[in-house]
Order: structure tokens, then sequence, then C-alpha cells
């Protein structure tokens, strides 16, 4: 277990108080409190089946361009990451693309043994499974050579400090090797209004992030549309572990990561016990602390040109999502550019006049502040607003396919690699459809939405 002290810059402050007790706990405690009612919302969400409703009214011209309006601002996020070594970042990037896309459908050739056959050699392309983590070896290695070159200062100071390969290798040395973190690990949570509401516009976005990266993850693995109970099902599960994440006293949420999706596309690695596995193996390296100081220590030029792949196939599922709309609708074209307009413009005048949205009363005035300084929520309002107000059929909106999706015809007439089988739960379904009324549980298999 970690010393909670090292939070602490061992300051006392006139109340006789660590700097830690005075300033950090406190914070830690609201930002735990309203999480964790943020994600009960979430939660709330998937439970009572309300997505059949919003869908309704919230289509691909809504998630479109309230996810670019996410995603806009990693772009900037990641020039932190980049501008140590663009020669290590552009090198990683490129690596990847290259055992990805250019090496596509090249078998390489890797001996086996086999208890039957021996040793046997055997053709696959495994440069195009592992593209990322050979990029990730390749950014390693320039950035090791270049470290030993004396390339990049050893300046801490130094702009390209951070992209020698030792930059970070004290972290290790000075990590515990285990850190068990647990429910109320830095006091009893806390509430506030301001903050809450701060959660509740991304936990909407990210509600209307999942659902995309729902459809959008279904078809680059070839399998059918969701259902709705899987969708449900999904959604409560993610604002459970937010509530998890709130209590355990992390600062941020659980979501679908759209660039994993992209991940899969490039992998090409789609199986269900992969991802099991994986998240078994981040939760045991979360424990170890040697092993989570390695990641950390990885020079920030690699995780910048790895990201760059990431984010950009992230955009790129984005768009997918327009393949339902018809865009060659002058109104769909208008909805989703007055959308990204008004959804840049607006928070960026909101943020050079907050003195406008004074009302006298704090609390509202730091919700209207919140509210119009947020692009998601401006962009995703005018579109919505626009999407339902102006006069188009459901079909060019692509709100016949959304509202559609899983049923039995639309699967029946597709060709799928999985069946609608992949959305049961292993073991429980067949228990469940001997009860009649698990088919009014939202998130239950033999759900019926009317």
């Amino acid at each position: 277990m970690t010393d909670r002290s090292n939070f602490s810059n061992g300051d006392v402050t006139q109340n006789g108080n660590t700097f830690e007790e005075a300033h950090v706990l406190p914070k830690m405690k609201v930002l735990s409190g309203s999480l964790m009612l943020a994600g009960i919302v979430h939660m709330l969400v998937g439970m009572t089946g309300v997505i059949g409703m919003l869908m309704r009214y919230v289509g691909p011209l809504t998630v479109v361009p309230t996810l670019i309006l996410v995603t806009i601002p990693q772009a900037f996020v990641l020039v932190k990451f980049c501008e140590p070594s663009w020669t290590v970042t552009l090198t990683t990037a490129l690596s990847s693309i290259g055992f990805a896309m250019y090496l596509e459908g090249r078998n390489m050739p890797i001996p086996i043994w086999s208890k039957d056959k021996g040793f046997t050699i055997i053709h696959y392309p495994l440069q195009q499974v592992i593209s990322v983590l050979l990029g990730i070896v390749v950014g390693l290695c320039l950035s090791a050579i270049l470290t030993v070159t004396n390339v990049f200062s050893d300046d801490p100071s130094s702009p390209d400090y951070r992209a020698r390969i030792d930059s970070s290798l004290g972290d290790i040395s000075s990590s515990h090797w285990f850190y068990l973190p647990y429910p109320g690990q830095f006091g009893a949570p806390t509430f506030s209004v301001g903050i809450f509401i701060t959660y509740l516009i991304p936990t909407l976005v990210s509600i209307l992030d999942s659902i995309a990266d729902y459809y959008a993850c279904a078809k680059i693995v070839q399998a059918p549309p969701p259902p709705f109970h899987a969708m449900n099902r999904g959604l409560a599960t993610e604002g459970f572990f937010s509530f998890l994440a709130g209590s355990f006293g992390a600062g941020h949420a659980t979501t679908t990561y759209g660039p994993n999706i992209g991940l899969i596309g490039i992998t090409k690695v789609g199986s269900l016990r992969v991802f099991q596995i994986f998240g078994l193996q981040l939760a045991f390296v979360a424990i170890i602390g040697k092993l989570s100081a390695c990641f950390i220590a990885i020079p920030y030029p690699v995780i910048g040109g790895i990201n760059i792949i990431l984010a950009g196939s992230f955009f790129g599922i984005i768009f997918s999502n327009l393949s339902y709309v018809n865009l060659n609708s002058t109104r769909n074209v208008i909805v989703i550019g007055m959308a990204l307009v008004l959804g840049l413009m607006i928070p960026h005048w909101a943020k050079q006049n907050m003195d406008k949205f004074e009302t006298g009363i704090q609390q509202i005035t730091s919700l209207v502040q919140i509210l119009m300084t947020n692009a998601n929520f401006i962009g995703g309002f005018v579109a919505c607003l626009l999407d339902n107000t102006l006069p188009g059929t459901r079909k060019d909106r692509g709100m016949l396919t959304w509202m559609g999706v899983g049923s039995d015809e639309q699967v029946r007439s597709s060709v799928y690699m999985e069946s609608t089988e992949v959305y049961d739960i292993p073991f429980i379904t067949d228990i469940l459809r001997k009860f009649k009324i698990a088919k009014y549980i939202p998130i239950s298999p033999t759900f019926h939405r009317k």
C-alpha cells in the first residue's frame, strides 16, 4: 500500500493541517461524490431503457457533429507529446502504419512447435496483428539511439528532454511495488451542484459517443447492429463502473474508447476473449506499481506517434456514421455545417465574455457558463434541434437504419460474420428465456422494445 503522505508537500497550514488535508483532499472528495452521482445517472439511462426513446430524436446527424467537437481538442493535446521530437513521433506512427497497412495481407513465416508435428513453419500476418506494438518498439529503439548519442539534451528544462528513453526512469524506482485502491481512500465523498453538472454534460455526450461506437464496432467486425438490450446493458455497465471509479477516488468516468475500435480495424483482432484478457491485464498492472510506472516511462514522442494513429482512426470512425445519411441532401449538409460552426464559434465567444452570463445567483451563473463554453453541448443541441425541426424524411436522416438496427428482418437480409447471438449473455440468456417477465427488463437479452 502507498503512503498517502506522498500526496502532500509537507507544508503545514495555520490550522495545523497539511497542504493535502487543507486543499487536495476536499477537492478529491467533491470530485468523487459528484462523479458517483453522474455514474448513477448514466447507469439509470441504460437500466430503464431510456435509450430507446432517445433514439427517436438523436440520429447520426446529431451524433457526428457532437463527437467531432469532442475529438478536435485531442489534436491540440497531442502536440504536447509530439513536440519533444517530431522525428521519433513520425517514425513511430509511420512504422505502425507500414506494418498494418502497407504489409496488409502479407503472411510472414513463423516457426512453431507442436507435439504431433514438432517444429513447423506457418504463414500468418503477425506484423499486422501486432503493428501497434511493433511501432512502439521501433519508436523506443530510435529514442534510445538518439539518447545514447546525446542528440537529446539531458537538461530537464530542455524541450526535447521528454524524448529521452531515460527521462522518466526515476518514476519506476520511486514507485511502490503494490498499490491496492479502495473505496473512500480519500475520505467520505461530498457533493457539489456545479461539479455534478460539469460531469453530467460529458456523461450525456458520452452516451451519444457510446451509441456511435457500438454501431461502428459492430460494423468493423462484421457483426449485426447491436440490439437495444445490448446497448442498454452497455450503458448500464459504463455507468456502474463510473460510479465505482468515483468511489475509488478516480477523477474520470468509464466509457467506450473510440480509438480502440480503430485499433480493431488496424490489427484485425476483434475477439471478445482478447479484450476480456486485456481488461484483466490492465487491472493487474494497476495494482503492481512498478509495471504501471513502466508505461508512464514511455517517451512522450512514442506516445504521441501511436495516438496520432488512434485519434486519426477515431476521426474516421466518426465520419463512418454518415454512411447512414443522404449527404446529397442540402438539408443534412446544413445541419452538420451549422452545428460545427456554432459549436466552435459560441464557446469561443463565451470564454471571452463570461460576464455576459451573470445572473446574480452563483449556481445558475456557473451552470450557464459551463453550458455556453462547452462546444460538445452547443454543437449537439444545435444539430438535434435542426435535425428534428427542419423538414426531411427519416430515411434521408439515417433514422430508419438507427431505429431498425438489430431487427430480425435486417439481420436476415444482410450478410455478417456473426449472428445476433453474439450479443447474448453466456449461460444466462437461456435461463432468462424461461421467464416471461424478462422480456420487460431493458437489459435482458430477451427484451423486446415496443
